[in-house]
């Protein structure tokens, strides 16, 4: 009977093939389990095996590559006669526990008890006597996370692990600090601690409330982007797509990059808005080197972290024929990445190495973001110190640089002749910087948004965000910005119906000018809601909701699309498309990546911040 199993775990021809429905996986489980009977050495002749076999058919001059589960390779003379091109067979076989996997388990299991150990303490120091005079002196050190801190500065509270010594009356002083300061390392992994802290909605003294809802909103903003591109791998349905992409509701998903270059813009607005503000105060002295480590000791570690998961371990977490088709092609590559390449990832040149920042065959594509990101943060300070001594010059600059970037992106289109709505590369495809994403990643073509969100940081510090504007002005200002924002979003709609109609020269002029635009238009929202003008969008912006989600921002940025894969390839088969079931999947990809970035955020992100601050607090004292 074994070998009616083995035919009916096999992939079969199911309806919906001329709709794309070219994934056959058969039953994987069923494969698996198949045995022959047990030999008279108690050994079983034949093992159920799953391998994925591509196929490709030549059908009314059109190719398909049908993906199919196939263990009795008898067949295959068969198919040979039918015109039918047989690609090599891999076969699936669960990824095996290296001394990297090992490794990697280790880290996050010993963080896992760091975390343990530290809300521990943190529980025996809630419920001791607080007449102790050691908790006394523990209690006048208490300080919280403070994620909107220009700094992003951690104080956490003292303990230790060796409670009968704390609390000892005859304890001498020297010993008390040393210990102390031992329990403070420990609870700055408190969960109790840095929970507190991630969800209170309380905000700093000029914090420009109205970020934490555009942040947020432009996170989830993301997810849905990511949620319709990686779905679209597991649809039986895929010739759907087209007709879906060309809808006029659909332009937001796609249009959804847009929602990095508002990070792009929030990013130069803080960094200039609160570098500027602290060179005031200080008389324009500021600690460069510390303007550097600060940034890298706030992104690196949880960075390291995610990555550390995503080449090591995630393989381990999948099952199913999905994940036997993607480890053994795409995700099977872009993990072989992270292990010659991780390098690339934590110095952030990964948008130009390797591949030239090919975001198909990179160490976590979607961190090409951080990559960019950093670049800008490191050339800010020439900016930001010219701003500061000379106005004039200071805003030519930015704005020599803005109108650059434009240029670059024409000149890219028109090079190229890049067809910008289907991203088709027309003219000089042979050459490698014109396979490999020449507008998308790079920071020649997307410095746009971030400074103008430096300039507008700028006219913030100038102002100090308080101004006085006529109705009129407010109302015109609001109208052009909504109007910018319409345009960005819905303009492509004409040409995506029907790519005949798209013209070399709205390719051009969207395509130079779209990202720069939408930079403007947030640029509105922001000063209109800083300066007491923004009405009921002020308001929703800044509902208190949006801080401690906020504050997981960069986490979930970090491990949404890991979620999101993992949730398609653990599906184990092949699904037909409806708005109702994205919306769902869309909904369950925003509350887990949300949760799991909490977890990393405890892990490592709140942790980090803690020990920065002591160190800091301990450098300023000697001081």
């Amino acid at each position: 009977i074994y070998t009616i199993l083995v035919l009916d775990a096999e992939g079969k021809p199911p309806s919906g093939i001329m709709g794309g429905n070219l994934f056959w996986p058969g039953d994987y489980y069923q494969c698996l389990s198949v045995k022959s009977p047990l030999s008279p050495n108690e050994t079983h002749a034949f093992q159920g095996r799953y391998c994925i076999q591509r196929l490709i058919i030549k059908l009314e001059h059109l190719f398909y590559t049908i993906l199919i589960c196939i263990e009795a390779f008898q067949f295959l003379p068969i198919l040979r006669r039918v015109n039918i091109t047989i690609k090599e067979a891999s076969c699936y076989k669960p990824a095996p526990w290296t001394k990297g996997s090992t490794g990697a388990l280790s880290v996050f299991a010993i963080l896992a008890c760091l975390v343990a150990v530290g809300t521990i303490i943190e529980v025996v120091l809630i419920h001791f006597d607080a007449s102790n005079d050691a908790v006394s002196v523990l209690s006048s050190k208490t300080q919280q996370i403070n994620y909107d801190e220009p700094t992003e500065r951690t104080g956490l509270l003292g303990s230790s692990t060796d409670e009968t010594r704390i609390f000892s009356r005859q304890m001498k002083k020297e010993n008390k600090v040393f210990l102390r300061q031992r329990c403070r390392i420990l609870t700055s992994f408190s969960l109790i601690r840095n929970t507190k802290s991630l969800v209170k909605t309380k905000t700093a003294s000029g914090h420009l409330s109205v970020l934490d809802g555009m942040r947020v909103l432009s996170m989830w903003w993301v997810i849905l982007g990511h949620t319709y591109v990686f779905i679209v791998d597991v649809l039986a349905d895929v010739t759907k797509v087209e007709y879906i992409r060309r809808r006029f509701s659909f332009q937001v998903v796609n249009n959804a990059t847009l929602a990095v270059d508002t990070f792009f813009f929030i990013s130069g607005l803080l960094v200039a808005y609160l570098t500027l503000n602290k060179m005031k105060s200080t008389g324009g002295k500021v600690n460069w080197i510390l303007f550097y480590v600060h940034r890298i000791i706030r992104l690196t570690p949880v960075y390291a972290l995610v990555l550390l998961f995503f080449s090591a371990l995630l393989l381990h977490t999948l099952s199913g024929p999905i994940a036997a088709y993607l480890s053994t092609t795409r995700l099977d590559r872009l993990i072989t990445m992270c292990y010659t390449t991780w390098w690339a990832n934590l110095l952030y040149i990964n948008n130009f190495y390797p591949h030239l920042g090919d975001t198909k065959n990179q160490c976590l594509p979607w961190s090409w973001y951080l990559a960019n990101d950093m670049q800008f943060y490191i050339i800010s300070p020439i900016f930001l110190i010219i701003l500061y001594r000379n106005k004039r010059w200071g805003i030519s600059l930015v704005s020599l640089v803005i109108l650059a970037c434009i240029v670059t992106r024409g000149a890219l289109i028109d090079y190229f002749d890049i067809n910008y709505f289907t991203e088709d590369v027309k003219r000089h495809n042979d050459v490698p910087f014109g396979q490999h994403s020449p507008l998308y990643n790079k920071p020649f073509t997307r410095i746009a948004p971030y400074f103008v969100g430096v300039l507008s940081g700028y006219v913030l510090y100038q102002i100090d965000c308080t101004t006085r504007l006529k109705k009129i002005w407010i109302l015109i200002g609001w109208f052009v910005a909504i109007a910018i924002g319409l345009l960005v979003v819905y303009g492509p709609y004409r040409e995506m119906q029907d790519p005949v109609l798209d013209s070399f020269a709205s390719s051009l002029l969207y395509g130079s000018l779209s990202r720069f635009a939408w930079g403007v238009a947030l640029a509105w929202v922001v000063f209109a809601c800083s300066i007491g003008c923004g009405g009921p969008i002020n308001a929703f912006l800044s509902l208190s909701i949006w801080k401690p989600l906020g504050r997981l921002t960069y986490s979930v940025y970090l491990v949404h699309p890991i979620v999101i894969y993992y949730h398609i390839i653990n599906s184990g088969d092949t699904r037909h498309y409806s708005d109702v079931a994205i919306i769902w999947i869309y909904v369950g990809n925003i509350v887990m990546a949300y949760a799991a970035a909490y977890v990393v955020s405890m892990m490592i992100e709140a942790p980090i911040l803690g020990l920065e601050k002591q160190i800091r607090d301990r450098s300023n004292t000697q001081q």
